[in-house]
């Protein structure tokens, strides 16, 4: 929890900041956004490196790095679609091939469901994966990732 609400703390902080001329928040919206950059750390700063992983894994020995390389890459091809950008709205354009068409929908076109749900589960065991390196508790962790692993590598490997 004080891992997260530092990472709140610090995304409150660069929102307010990020204020201009023309473009503010409500005053609401804004001493919300105050509340949470003022939010006393002091007594978990030491966790402050936490709040992105990036920092983690920069400290973390290079038979970790090797092991999280495909984890990695993963990240950097499935971020894309989970956070707002061309790929993640590409559900909602329709384009025609061989022309300049293009509509904006306002219903997604389909997207395959095995996919979804590979990249879901993959995330998730991760995630947990990340969580057990950065908190020292992977050996309570990584017997229980591996054996749903084990138990799903069919469904992970016959993706089409």
């Amino acid at each position: 929890m004080e891992t997260a609400m530092l990472a709140k703390k610090a995304t409150s902080k660069r929102l307010l900041d990020a204020q201009h001329e023309g473009w503010r928040f409500e005053a609401v919206m804004a001493d919300q956004l105050q509340q949470y950059a003022d939010t006393a750390t002091d007594e978990f700063k030491e966790m402050e490196t936490f709040v992105h992983l990036k920092h983690a894994m920069d400290g973390s020995t290079e038979e970790i790095k090797d092991r999280l390389k495909s984890m990695y890459l993963a990240w950097l091809v499935y971020t894309p679609a989970s956070h707002p950008s061309i790929d993640s709205a590409e559900p909602y354009i329709d384009r025609k091939l061989g022309s300049n068409y293009i509509a904006l929908l306002s219903v997604p076109l389909p997207r395959p469901a095995t996919d979804s749900a590979a990249v879901a589960s993959l995330a998730l065991i991760g995630a947990a994966y990340g969580y057990s390196r950065v908190t020292g508790l992977e050996t309570y962790f990584a017997p229980a990732l591996q054996e749903i692993l084990e138990q799903h590598v069919r469904y992970f490997t016959d993706l089409p």
